[in-house]
């Protein structure tokens, strides 16, 4: 067949960074066409950003170690534009999709369109039955929220602490907790009262992560009280607060049994790319003298995605988004995250036609 009036390239855009803590630019770019073969071109119609992960690795001192532009944004949802000359399984243009383009040092999905590899990276078919935009408000948050509470083997009689039930993760967390492990009890912090309208926790324990004033054994009794005066069997910690109640851990959850996960590393910057010493050394400890301790990074799975994203469609689990911004107001959306570092915001970028 004659390739005689078919597009050679496809003009593309897309928001970038070159070292860490410059200044987000446009950049332009001329895709050629056809794509690789095993290639799927997207075009971007929404795409998340996170305070977590996006503004952890601008500010990263590792991205010295790799020159170029890096990209911002890794959940998506779009439309296939383009499959590769070779056969990829499943895809064809016109297909919704949605997923997980991860690829921190790299190209995000704050961008017009991106070519991604179906054998690594995740994508599902978009449902019939979920909105585009609330397609690309939750991947990540979801998939990071089961990695965490894959950590423990938890039954009906199990407890769940959540430090930061409003983010995002530890919203997920919560609803995961009661509604697919049927924990008996979610505990989670949060500064606002009406926090418990908006989250599966079965009692919301007044704790403001900002606040110097904090009487960190003081939240530890509340909370252990709130679960029925019994410790919990995992604690999940997404504001990055954990440093602060490991004096307290095993008054929180068992030693010899308990299992501590934090989602955020201070000490190493917020980096969601790697883990710290400071880690890797209370993993050793917890591995020694308990509760054991996980730093958690993303780490994209189809399996756990599309199991997410059934239980959402089912209503059995619900995300919500806090903002939702055009893309050339993309400074907006990164003001809104460092204000809210310790909260958590789903903030949802609207990608137009380029």
């Amino acid at each position: 067949m004659s390739n005689r009036g078919r597009p050679r390239t496809v003009a593309t855009r897309s928001l970038t960074f070159t070292y860490p803590g410059s200044r987000p630019h446009w950049t332009y770019e001329s895709w050629p066409l056809p794509v690789a073969p095993g290639q799927v071109l997207v075009q971007i119609c929404a795409c998340t950003v996170t305070h977590t992960v996006d503004l952890s690795i601008l500010n990263t001192q590792l991205l010295w170690a790799k020159p170029g532009e890096k990209g911002f944004g890794r959940d998506f949802v779009g439309k296939v534009v383009q499959v590769g000359d070779h056969h990829v399984a499943d895809w064809a243009a016109g297909d919704e999709v949605m997923g997980i383009f991860y690829h921190p040092f790299g190209a995000g999905t704050l961008a017009s369109h991106v070519l991604l590899d179906p054998s690594t990276d995740v994508m599902i078919a978009r449902p019939a039955g979920l909105a585009s935009l609330d397609a690309a408000s939750f991947p990540s948050s979801l998939t990071l929220a089961l990695q965490c509470l894959g950590h423990a083997r938890l039954t009906a009689d199990s407890a769940v602490c959540v430090f930061g039930g409003m983010t995002p993760v530890g919203s997920l967390v919560a609803q995961l907790a009661k509604h697919l492990f049927h924990v008996r009890a979610v505990i989670a912090t949060g500064d606002d009262e009406a926090a418990t309208t908006a989250t599966a926790a079965d009692e919301i324990v007044n704790y403001d992560a900002e606040q110097q004033q904090n009487d960190e054994h003081n939240v530890v009794q509340e909370l252990v009280r709130a679960a029925g005066d019994r410790k919990f069997d995992l604690v999940i910690d997404t504001i990055g607060v954990i440093d602060q109640f490991m004096p307290h851990i095993t008054d929180l959850t068992p030693a010899k049994t308990g299992f501590v996960v934090t989602t955020i590393d201070r000490d190493n910057s917020h980096s969601a790319s790697s883990s710290s010493s400071s880690s890797w050394s209370k993993s050793l400890i917890g591995a020694i003298r308990g509760p054991r301790y996980a730093f958690e990074t993303l780490k994209p799975n189809l399996g756990m995605l599309k199991l997410g994203t059934d239980l959402i469609v089912q209503g059995k689990i619900s995300t919500k988004i806090d903002h939702l911004i055009g893309w050339d107001d993309y400074h907006q959306a990164f003001e809104i995250l460092e204000k809210n570092c310790n909260r958590g915001q789903s903030v949802v970028i609207k990608v137009d036609e380029f």
